[in-house]
């Protein structure tokens, strides 16, 4: 934008991505004789240009803490952003944006970018986009079952995030059973036996775990089998006269 005129005010926009200075040799000039030249030097600052990153860069699962560093191609830069979320600062992104819905959502931080001193030329707006998945939940209404003496322990777990897995892991809480399976990723089907003569208690724990990319992690819950042992029964036989009285005795052997 830097030219060559004559004049007594020198107004020229002067343009720069990297930033510059220019230089005007000024030469008075009366009645034909020219006087000394003086010398005026322009700096000219840039303004800042932030790099905008589309969604699908930053992932993350729902609460956790950013660490987002803005840039732009002038060093020394600072910056103020605010979040579609309703958060805000200056400097490093350390928003912790949370998701409760059951399907990714996308918060947009509108960055605005500053020169250094001495002019702090502001630079337009950009964006970076963080994408927030939910964290999965298992929402299964009934989590216990009871059995009397054998009978099969069956679950499934519903979770409320399309596309998750679980897994499981299976504890012995009190009691004697047989038929408990240590651990799997599949919906519980297992024949469970009280072999003893107090009440078995077994505790299924899933974890729920949501789809790739971040696969997040959601709360523990538990699937509670109680298996009641069957009683025995024991009765003696007699041998006896029409019209006397009989005197079975009845047991239970296993003190059930």
């Amino acid at each position: 934008g830097a030219s060559n005129s004559s004049g007594t005010v020198i107004s020229q926009t002067l343009t720069s991505a990297g930033g510059g200075t220019v230089t005007y040799t000024i030469t008075p000039s009366a009645n034909g004789c020219a006087g000394t030249p003086v010398v005026a030097v322009v700096t000219v600052n840039p303004i800042p240009v932030g790099n905008a990153v589309a969604a699908g860069t930053h992932v993350i699962c729902s609460g956790t803490t950013l660490a987002i560093t803005p840039t732009s191609n002038v060093a020394s830069s600072t910056f103020a952003w605010t979040g579609s979320n309703g958060s805000g600062g200056t400097g490093v992104i350390d928003d912790a944006p949370v998701n409760s819905t059951n399907a990714p959502v996308n918060v947009t931080y509108t960055i605005v970018p500053t020169g250094p001193a001495p002019n702090f030329c502001v630079g337009a707006p950009f964006n970076i986009v963080v994408t927030v998945n939910p964290i999965p939940a298992i929402t299964n209404a009934t989590l216990t079952q009871t059995i009397c003496g054998t009978g099969v322990a069956s679950f499934t777990p519903t979770i409320n995030v399309a596309g998750s897995t679980y897994s499981w892991t299976s504890t012995v809480l009190s009691g004697s059973v047989s038929g408990v399976v240590a651990s799997g990723s599949t919906p519980i089907s297992q024949t469970l036996t009280n072999t003893g003569v107090t009440v078995a208690t077994v505790r299924y724990r899933f974890t729920p775990t949501g789809p790739a990319s971040t696969s997040c992690v959601g709360s523990n819950v538990d699937f509670t089998v109680t298996v009641n042992p069957v009683p025995t029964i024991a009765a003696s036989s007699q041998s006896l006269c029409s019209g006397s009285a009989t005197n079975i005795v009845i047991t239970n052997p296993n003190a059930v």
